[in-house]
């Protein structure tokens, strides 16, 4: 493989022609220190008789640090805001964009000893109407996403954790919102108290995992967070990292 640079514009006559050396063909190119390149061209070796074409790598040139320039509050709702920023990007140019302020949420599958999940049918407006999801909610002021896992689990599902296994987190639309959601897999379930709030309309199911996990194959549980957290919890099995 051989690593050439050069600016963007610059004609590629030749690349194609450059002597190819012993080096591994899945090799990374060096890193680009200099801020006026902003391409490498990699042309690996001769595969048989074959000839591969040259493969250009784009790299992005150094950026500066993105700055909030302004804020104009749009909408002020009961915990989501919707502003308006102005904001200097890496790239120097300045745009407005509308972001959501969401205090982030906790999303926990209740893994029972018999490898059997506990996951609920939720009406959801948004939605136009009920899906299958984790028990999940947003973390109230001051709480954390522990302690929220360890809430949500019990007042939607009626079941108290023994244990939490932390999975991760999720940015669920970075496009437009910072709501994070942290996932966790609970364990050593015993019996709690429901207590559903007066906007939830749900019920409660309790499968095999194996078989949650075929309906996200089949496209019938497409939430999410639910989807990131029950892959997660079958890979933490697989890999030994959780026990039941």
């Amino acid at each position: 493989m051989v690593v050439s640079f050069r600016r963007r514009g610059e004609p590629r006559a030749g690349d194609a022609q450059r002597i190819p050396s012993l080096v591994d063909d899945n090799e990374q190119p060096p890193a680009l220190t200099q801020p006026e390149v902003d391409e490498a061209v990699v042309v690996p070796r001769e595969i048989g008789a074959a000839r591969v074409a040259p493969t250009v790598i784009r790299y992005a040139r150094r950026m500066q640090q993105p700055r909030r320039l302004s804020r104009r509050v749009a909408y002020s709702g009961i915990f989501l805001r919707v502003n308006v920023d102005r904001v200097a990007l890496p790239n120097g140019r300045e745009v407005d964009l509308e972001f959501i302020e969401h205090p982030g949420a906790s999303a926990v599958v209740p893994l029972h000893a018999d490898h059997t999940v506990t996951l609920v049918r939720q009406y959801r407006y948004a939605t136009g109407g009920s899906i299958l999801e984790v028990p999940a909610g947003k973390l109230d002021a001051g709480e954390s996403p522990e302690g929220c896992a360890r809430r949500e689990v019990e007042e939607e599902v009626g079941l108290r954790a023994g244990a939490l296994h932390p999975l991760g987190s999720i940015w669920t639309t970075p496009g437009f919102t910072n709501e994070r959601i942290w996932l966790f897999a609970a364990t050593g379930l015993t019996a709690g108290r429901q207590e559903l709030q007066h906007d939830e309309v749900l019920d409660v199911l309790r499968l095999p995992l194996a078989e949650a996990l075929a309906l996200i194959e089949r496209g019938e549980l497409p939430d999410g967070k639910s989807l990131a957290a029950l892959v997660r919890t079958e890979q933490e099995l697989r890999a030994g990292r959780l026990q039941a």
